[in-house]
């Protein structure tokens, strides 16, 4: 072997060895930047039911949901538990979200497949059903204007008839739902929907955004759009879109990004890799001619984040075979989405095998409810990296000092217990918490929010 092949093989070997430690930079940075923004320095005044200080006791602090939006689409009939199946996957929810999307159940399509048949009895039941047990629910989706997926027997109607119609739905749906969500995706995939604007013109779509705000004032409105993380151009005609709603007057509270295809990312930085989806031929949907690296979800985030608005992932899928990958992937968008200041959450679209749109290949959780690789990775993030529990002791003042991720708190001491959210805003002086007996319901101590209008309590799930 001559010197120069020497040479070139261990340039090659050491090259090998660098990829995994400039693949993790990425992770490195994401970290820091969680710690920054996720979690801040506490100093809990622990009070006795009398309102007295608990001085020099021993105290059990444990966080029970997140601040930051962690959840995911749902389908089927959770609120039923007489069916087994339901039960379990209802209880996975509560144990593992604070944030469900109903998949289909609140969609023009669904609610009046028949004309003048308006039925929310679903949505109704997975909206009780969701206030019962701790989770905020998202609105999805008030039109979609993709021609298969409106109501077909709107194509019968002549324009006054449909825009009649289509005013009436608004009207009833956002007013019925008033209160039960916390936020409407307006009109979904508007760049290729738009099956409605053709009828009534270029001000429709900012018309649907001021008629909801003045319907339901309180609920955060999302524009929502598939495939910007990974195409630069469909990214740039998003943002001209939002800023073309915004000088009609009917601009977006907050934006929304779908990505079903994560899987076409590369977080570890191999040098080929074909992820091919198999819910579907290889002729229909082709693999990509390359893969996407964590820095261009950070950039495409940054893109977005000029337009100054919240960002939530709302819809993510990593739809491969290769459990392994699917963690991995995933594990980057939650991530670099809990990374990035601008967003406020990340919303899996489906987990379980039994009931995800892209069947088993693109699940996290097993038909029986055991957790796959890639199940165990997320909620291992979000169950135990990104959550805070310790052991504690009052001094005599009764206080307590930690630093803790974002979200709603459970501080016990023997039978003593209370509940307390605490995020950025709680962090100039001790904030006091008084304790009650166990057997007496708590409810989480009232605090003030945060004037930042990216964490505001009209826009936060429900704990």
């Amino acid at each position: 072997m001559s010197f120069t092949a020497v040479i070139v093989g261990a340039s090659l070997a050491m090259l090998c060895l660098a990829a995994p430690a400039a693949a993790q930079d990425w992770r490195t940075e994401a970290n820091a930047r969680i710690e920054k923004i996720r979690k801040s320095d506490f100093n809990i005044r622990i009070l006795k039911p009398d309102g007295t200080p608990l001085g020099d006791a021993p105290v059990v602090v444990h966080q029970t949901r997140a601040a930051f939006q962690f959840g995911t689409a749902i389908g089927g009939h959770p609120w039923n538990p007489a069916n087994e199946s339901e039960r379990q996957y209802s209880q996975f929810i509560i144990d593992h979200f604070n944030t469900i999307t109903p998949e289909q159940q609140l969609k023009w399509d669904f609610v009046e497949a028949t004309q003048g048949t308006r039925d929310y009895s679903v949505a109704d039941h997975y909206s009780k059903w969701a206030s019962e047990n701790g989770l905020a629910m998202r609105g999805h989706a008030l039109l979609w204007q993709k021609a298969h997926r409106i109501p077909q027997w709107n194509k019968q109607l002549t324009p006054e008839a449909l825009r009649a119609s289509l005013d009436s739905y608004i009207e009833q749906t956002v007013t019925h739902f008033r209160g039960k969500v916390f936020c409407w995706d307006v009109s979904n995939e508007l760049l290729d929907a738009n099956y409605y604007s053709k009828l009534f013109g270029p001000d429709f779509d900012a018309w649907c955004f001021k008629r909801t705000r003045e319907l339901d004032p309180n609920a955060q409105l999302f524009v929502n759009e598939y495939d910007v993380l990974r195409s630069a151009e469909k990214r740039a005609r998003y943002i001209a879109l939002i800023e073309d709603l915004r000088k009609r007057g009917g601009g977006p509270d907050a934006i929304g990004i779908q990505e079903h295809h994560s899987h076409y990312f590369d977080p570890e930085d191999h040098p080929a890799l074909d992820h091919q989806p198999s819910s579907a031929p290889a002729a229909t949907r082709p693999a990509p001619a390359r893969l996407y690296k964590p820095q261009e979800m950070v950039d495409a985030l940054n893109d977005l984040s000029t337009l100054k608005l919240p960002i939530v992932l709302t819809e993510i899928t990593s739809d491969t075979p290769d459990v392994h990958h699917r963690a991995e992937t995933l594990d980057m968008v939650f991530r670099i989405g809990y990374s990035h200041p601008n967003v406020q959450g990340v919303i899996l679209w489906g987990f379980w095998a039994n009931r995800h749109f892209r069947g088993p290949q693109a699940a996290l959780v097993n038909r029986d409810f055991t957790l796959n690789p890639a199940g165990q990775r997320i909620f291992d993030m979000l169950l135990k990296e990104w959550r805070t529990n310790l052991d504690a002791a009052t001094d005599g003042a009764g206080q307590i000092q930690f630093r803790g991720f974002h979200g709603r708190y459970e501080i016990r001491c023997g039978d003593l217990v209370g509940m307390i959210d605490l995020d950025a805003a709680h962090t100039h002086g001790d904030v006091p918490l008084r304790l009650s007996p166990a057997t007496a319901p708590t409810t989480a101590a009232s605090l003030p929010t945060s004037d930042d209008s990216t964490t505001s309590s009209a826009t936060r799930p429900a704990k």
